[in-house]
């Protein structure tokens, strides 16, 4: 590897546009993704969007260590009536 002067000053003028091409190759792949394939990228992001799912938590009996129930499953209901506003209660 030699050191003369000039051969220092070619390989920073090839190191410099290495890098130079290598950025210019970034920026436009950035461009082409942002700009030019915007409407695929925001169609995908539309569908790909998370849907919940109720799973039921499914419940086991629980005993205590002489074999007698403590708690068990049993259906139960909740019924409640709301008032649509609370500052304003309808007076009958």
């Amino acid at each position: 590897m030699s050191f003369h002067p000039n051969d220092v000053a070619r390989r920073a003028r090839m190191s410099s546009w290495a890098l130079i091409t290598g950025f210019v190759l970034l920026v436009g792949a950035f461009f082409k993704t942002q700009v030019i394939q915007n409407r695929q990228y925001v169609m995908q992001s539309q569908e790909n969007r998370l849907r919940p799912i109720p799973l039921p938590a499914p419940r086991g009996i629980i005993y205590d260590r002489h074999g007698e129930v403590i708690a068990e499953n049993l259906p139960a209901y909740s019924v409640s009536i709301t008032s649509p506003n609370v500052d304003s209660p309808r007076t009958e």
